[in-house]
């Protein structure tokens, strides 16, 4: 394990000195205390998730975790205790972990902890996939010394109670999206779940939980949908077509801008097309300090960075919005620094925007979305 460790960190450390650099999240300091108690069982949404839309106060990816079953893992730690007579200090040492991570995010560390830690490198919701393989080391551990099994009625009581702080613990977090029938599912999901986890090992119990584990991983796009729905799209095909008769051609890759909101902005990518304002996982500062010589707006675009873009006729202009978005205003008098040939937008007036050194010229239109060719003027 250690072994690739550090060869990747050998490899990468021109890139990790460049992210530590950054103003995000290189100069980024998290001290924790966020989050609620209730966000360590949430993990239970991972058996809807695959068929709804979510959204709430957390970024995307921080709902998805591992299926943890928590607190199973500390219930069947008391339960081993019991039975065992032996106090494991692997338990012991997965529990203080547990409480560790757990505390960092609910209760939050003073400054010089949360340094020496190396957890102020991280933030609350990126702890949890940690404190969940925990949870989880924990529970398999512990049923490996519980040799009597547990009675069927303290085994529903126990997968109930877990099923109860589940759907509460996602109630709590995302209210005006969870409603009875989404309430009732995970409850079910849990209680079948916890009960059989609980139960002597047989063919049946494993074949069900298999198949639990099954329905919401084959169910999660793009497992289940493809994508098709991508590379169908006329506007993506045409995209493709361009790229690919650029190669034929023996012509460099021209490069794309993508006008629109960040959510689009890493399209064109998907068909071979290198994209400005895709999402920057490092600062491209030498393509900004063409836009801004002087370094005025260095700490802007100094960052892991979405990047919201317009283009107008008057001056480029950067503006700050959030810790992982900026904003850039894009003077069309500017494309030919960036040496930009092709823009995707939704927006049907871009051909008014011409000036005399360059030219937006219409190629493909499929509503909602234009490609546009940019042919520079001597």
């Amino acid at each position: 394990m250690i072994a690739p460790i550090l060869h990747a960190l050998y490899i990468s450390q021109d890139m990790i000195q460049l992210q530590l650099n950054t103003e995000y999240p290189g100069q980024r300091f998290s001290t924790g205390g966020k989050f609620s108690l209730w966000f360590q069982w949430i993990h239970s949404m991972g058996a809807i998730l695959p068929f709804k839309d979510v959204t709430g106060p957390l970024k995307g990816c921080e709902y998805a975790t591992f299926y943890s079953m928590a607190p199973l893992g500390f219930i069947m730690a008391y339960f081993a205790k019991l039975q065992s007579k032996i106090l494991d200090k692997m338990n012991c040492f997965l529990i203080v972990v547990i409480v560790f991570f757990t505390a960092f995010q609910i209760i939050g560390f003073p400054h010089f902890l949360a340094k020496i830690s190396f957890l102020s490198y991280a933030t609350e919701g990126r702890v949890q996939p940690a404190i969940d393989l925990a949870q989880l080391i924990l529970l398999f551990r512990s049923l490996t010394f519980i040799k009597d099994s547990i009675s069927p009625f303290k085994r529903l009581i126990i997968a109930e109670i877990i099923a109860l702080m589940s759907a509460f613990a996602i109630y709590h977090y995302l209210t005006p999206w969870f409603f009875f029938g989404r309430a009732i599912c995970v409850m079910l999901f849990c209680t079948v779940a916890a009960f059989l986890f609980m139960s002597p090992l047989d063919k049946i119990r494993v074949a069900i939980l298999a198949a639990m584990m099954f329905l919401i991983g084959i169910t999660v796009n793009p497992v289940s949908s493809g994508v098709d729905v991508v590379y169908k799209m006329p506007v993506g095909q045409k995209i493709s077509e361009i790229v690919q008769s650029e190669i034929s051609a023996g012509q460099k890759n021209s490069l794309w801008l993508v006008i629109d909101d960040t959510g689009f902005n890493d399209f064109p990518i998907m068909f071979g097309a290198p994209t400005i304002n895709s999402v920057n996982i490092y600062p491209a500062l030498d393509r900004w300090k063409k836009l801004d010589p002087d370094g005025k707006n260095f700490k802007i675009y100094n960052r892991y960075a979405h990047i919201k873009t317009d283009v107008q006729n008057e001056p480029t202009e950067f503006y700050h919005i959030s810790e992982d978005t900026f904003g850039l205003n894009l003077s069309v008098d500017d494309f030919q620094k960036l040496e930009i040939k092709y823009i995707v937008s939704r927006r049907e007036d871009l051909e008014n925007l011409s000036t005399p050194t360059t030219e937006i010229t219409e190629i493909f239109k499929d509503s909602p979305m234009v490609i546009y060719k940019i042919n520079y003027r001597q």
